[in-house]
């Protein structure tokens, strides 16, 4: 074996091996940074929720309400509910009879096809219609 060539072998392996830690290198801290934006994405998101009021507490607090109501009437597991609570009853009121009996603290559980509205001071259920809302329709005024 002609002793140049042995050198240019030797030093050939020495750079693939100098490439391969740089490529283990790179492959490492590129796993670190996607961890790290991860965290801070998953912390952002978070805050996102805590700031539009969505997340765990809110849909502990509506399952906690449906299951409450479901005690007095029977509500679908299956369904899509919506809760929401009256701020300003007499608003209400002058709007539709259906909210005649409610009071400011209610809870208004719509389902496909009822809205039932559910005092939860005293466990009851005031008053239950059939409906059918028509796809995208907001709240009415005094309800949040």
């Amino acid at each position: 074996m002609h002793p140049h060539t042995a050198k240019s072998k030797g030093t050939k392996n020495y750079l693939l091996l100098v490439l391969f830690l740089l490529l283990l290198g790179l492959v490492g801290l590129s796993l670190r940074q996607t961890a790290i934006t991860r965290q801070h994405l998953d912390a952002l998101t978070v805050r996102l929720d805590q700031a539009y009021g969505v997340g765990s507490a809110q849909e502990k607090m509506v399952r906690e309400i449906v299951a409450k109501v479901s005690k007095h009437v029977a509500i679908p597991g299956d369904v899509q509910v919506t809760v929401a609570t009256i701020t300003n009853a007499e608003e209400l009121k002058k709007d539709n009879p259906f909210y005649a009996s409610a009071q400011n603290g209610d809870n208004i559980i719509i389902t496909p096809d009822r809205a039932i509205i559910y005092r939860p001071s005293e466990d009851r259920v005031v008053d239950m219609v059939n409906v059918s809302a028509p796809q995208g329709s907001s709240a009415a005024p005094g309800i949040r």
